[in-house]
């Protein structure tokens, strides 16, 4: 026996040493919530540990006082002053019905509730608790021994208590309450055990005693596990509220365990309906069922609800608040600004009625009336970011752009990320000329909003500043939404014309003519873009769609007969080109391309003179000379074509091609060696094996007997193309030259396959 009882004491000892460290760890996270001013946090955690202590200690010991003392604490920074006095009735009830009345502890607990009751500047009871204060500071010991009965030894303390500390109280009101408490704090232990059957008959039973007590807010918010408990608490207090119609409170606890359920909207909604139809007169219902529908976004229903809310208690804040909040949202800015005003009214102290009456002005216009509020809001809130951002703006409505700078800064440095804020500070660096800062502004807005508006000056003045890459995005986005603005797709025009982007300007320009098909500029931009794409049909047809609205644009005329000549229509080449001219336009350009009009036609004399004619406009044009060398060889006047090609070469000396003409030249002057010379440099300069070039070059070999070199290069043709029958034909001749009469004759037979008149003006090979 003594071995048992010695077992029982050590497992009691030894729940206590594990109760303490478990409290112990308990207070130590409270006291980071309360640090941090997490107060709900902390009430919840000291709510655990309250109903730790009465598992172990049980429900009056007088240790559980210093807890109840701090969650009235806790309540009354809540601003939960009914609450507060609740855990200080409970602390009362303990120290009552404990046999030791210790003086220092009543002291403290009326001390307590009279500064809730200067809080409710309610005189009657705090002259009250003043005369018991007053009685027990003339007791002279510390603690008095006494009986259960408390007004027997104390009847003056008992006859002059107020109503929340009365005897009767205190076996009746309070008693009640402080079951539905213990109640619910059962529940609460039931849920973490996994017992749902029995934490639902304790909710039921705390909701039944008095649901008046448990506090709504908690419930809300409270964690009740995860989906699976939460799921096995509904279902079995379900059951209970089904299996008795006539109780009606468990229908809102239904109600905030669906929405924790994530249960559809109406199962929600039904049953806190339910609940406000059996009890009309409880604010709480019909706050919750209003808050339902403001979180669903169904702002007519938590109107009506919170107007609901409001014929019972007309001074309630949230529904003066939330109605005014919800006016807001439905830009119903006058309404909103008288609700908002009482809402300020029933706690001056709240920084958001200030703050939406600030909005609601400055959406009004009535920004001086907009900058008054919103100074009042940030005496009360000086770290939110929104208030400076549109006191910034209401500032900048009436041209106080130094104000408006410094609360935009000021909403920046709360909030670097306010694209917002950026944006409006960008308005005024650009209103004020400051374009770089304003650029900087823009581009950090952009980096964090996606604005309508902000595409459309970001890229404008982007644009303006010539940096047309970055503009694009911007102003593309711009369009998106806007795809008629004229004003945008001129400039979107203007960009894809400047950074070579012609299918895309056609495009833009082609959205452009279908709302103004008369416009020559877009007609033009449309003819230059096909022109730098080579598309020069389509170029020719819309510069005569801009040449019929004016015969006489001589630029249009000009790019023309450019045109003309590279489609190779020389006469209508000539014929735009002189209609410019005729027009009092000259210039070198068009003499040029007159004079290739003129060439193209074999009118070389006439070419020869717009030719040298548009050489007094520059004497060192090397394309001229060029040309000016085209028309000589044309004409047999091979001499001054080597000069002109020469010339050219002297500035050019990477072209093949006049290497080659000039090659030609030479050859045709029967000055082979210099013809050799300029052939081979060509055939460097080709990044290809340019066949009449190597044909060439193998002919005049052969006019000087290197029949060797001529052989090789004629050979060489054939690697390329074996059907080309003029090198067979000369490589005939080569071999004879060369005595190798079997190998000419076997060309001699390829060339009659090939090329019967060329195999028929070799007498070789006939014979």
């Amino acid at each position: 026996m003594k071995k048992i009882i010695l077992i029982l004491i050590y497992f009691t000892c030894f729940d206590i040493a594990m109760s303490q460290e478990t409290i112990l760890q308990k207070k130590n996270l409270a006291k980071s919530y309360i640090e941090a001013e997490l107060y709900e946090d902390a009430i919840v955690v000291y709510k655990n540990i309250l109903n730790f202590q009465k598992k172990i200690l049980g429900n009056e010991n007088i240790e559980l006082v210093n807890t109840l003392f701090t969650l009235s604490d806790l309540y009354l920074l809540e601003d939960k002053k009914d609450s507060s006095k609740i855990y200080l009735n409970k602390a009362l009830k303990i120290q009552y019905f404990n046999f030791i009345i210790n003086q220092k502890k009543y002291l403290g607990t009326y001390s307590k509730l009279k500064s809730i009751y200067v809080l409710e500047n309610d005189s009657t009871k705090i002259n009250t608790l003043d005369s018991l204060i007053s009685i027990l500071e003339t007791i002279e010991n510390d603690s008095i021994y006494i009986n259960a009965d408390t007004s027997f030894i104390f009847p003056e303390i008992i006859s002059n208590m107020p109503n929340e500390i009365d005897s009767t109280s205190l076996v009746s009101e309070y008693t009640k309450n402080d079951q539905a408490i213990e109640l619910f704090n059962n529940a609460l232990s039931y849920i973490d055990t996994g017992l749902y059957t029995e934490a639902a008959a304790s909710l039921n039973s705390a909701i039944e005693l008095e649901a008046g007590i448990i506090d709504l807010d908690y419930l809300i918010n409270t964690n009740f596990g995860d989906s699976l408990q939460l799921k096995n608490l509904y279902d079995n207090f379900a059951t209970i509220s089904e299996s008795d119609s006539i109780i009606f409170r468990q229908n809102l606890f239904l109600g905030i365990l669906s929405k924790q359920l994530n249960e559809s909207n109406l199962t929600t909604i039904n049953y806190v309906k339910k609940y406000v139809a059996e009890y009309p007169n409880d604010k709480r219902g019909f706050l919750f069922l209003a808050n339902l529908y403001l979180e669903f976004e169904d702002y007519i229903s938590a109107m009506h609800y919170y107007h609901r809310l409001l014929l019972i208690d007309e001074n309630h804040f949230d529904a003066n608040f939330n109605i005014g909040e919800i006016l807001v949202k439905l830009k119903d800015y006058k309404n909103a600004i008288s609700i908002l005003n009482k809402a300020y009214e029933l706690d001056n102290n709240h920084f958001e009625s200030k703050n939406l009456l600030g909005f609601c002005y400055y959406n009004l216009g009535e920004y001086k009336k907009s900058i008054y509020e919103l100074t009042q809001a940030l005496l009360l809130n000086s770290k939110n970011s929104e208030t400076y951002y549109y006191l910034g703006k209401s500032y900048k409505s009436i041209d106080k752009n130094k104000q408006a700078l410094e609360a935009l800064n000021m909403s920046i440095k709360l909030d670097p990320f306010n694209g917002y804020a950026h944006f409006e500070l960008g308005k005024i660096y650009e209103q004020i000329l400051k374009v770089n800062l304003a650029i900087d502004e823009y581009r950090l807005a952009y980096k964090y909003i996606d604005s309508h508006e902000l595409n459309y000056k970001y890229g404008k003045i982007l644009f303006k500043e010539q940096e047309f890459r970055k503009a694009l995005l911007p102003l593309r986005k711009f369009i998106i939404f806007e795809p008629d603005n004229i004003e945008i797709l001129e400039i979107l025009g203007e960009i894809f014309m400047y950074e070579k982007r012609f299918t895309e300007s056609i495009d833009t320009y082609g959205r452009l003519i279908e709302k103004f098909p008369d416009n020559e500029i877009y007609h033009s931009k449309i003819a230059e873009s096909f022109y730098n794409l080579n598309n020069f049909v389509s170029a020719q047809k819309y510069y005569e769609k801009v040449l019929s609205f004016n015969e006489d644009n001589t630029e249009v005329l000009f790019k023309l007969g450019s045109i003309s000549n590279l489609l190779y229509d020389y006469k209508k080449s000539e014929k735009y080109l002189l209609e410019a001219i005729y027009c009092g336009f000259t210039s070198k350009d068009i003499l040029f391309e007159l004079g290739i009009a003129y060439g193209g036609q074999q009118k070389y004399l006439q070419a020869l003179i717009c030719l040298k004619e548009a050489l007094n406009y520059s004497l060192d044009d090397p394309i001229l000379h060029y040309q000016l060398g085209i028309i000589y060889n044309e004409m047999e006047i091979y001499d001054l074509a080597i000069i002109e090609f020469q010339q050219y070469i002297d500035k050019i000396q990477d072209d093949p091609i006049s290497y080659r003409l000039l090659g030609d030249c030479y050859a045709n002057l029967k000055q082979f060696e210099q013809s050799i010379i300029n052939y081979r440099k060509a055939l460097e300069l080709y990044d290809y094996e340019d066949v009449k070039t190597i044909y060439s070059l193998g002919l005049s070999y052969f006019e000087i007997s290197d029949n060797i070199n001529a052989a090789k290069y004629f050979k060489s043709i054939l690697k390329i193309n074996y059907d080309y029958s003029k090198a067979h034909h000369m490589l005939v001749k080569t071999y004879i030259n060369l005595g190798r009469f079997r190998e000419a004759k076997k060309e001699c037979d390829i060339l009659f396959m090939l090329d019967t008149s060329l195999y028929n003006s070799l007498e070789y090979c006939k014979n």
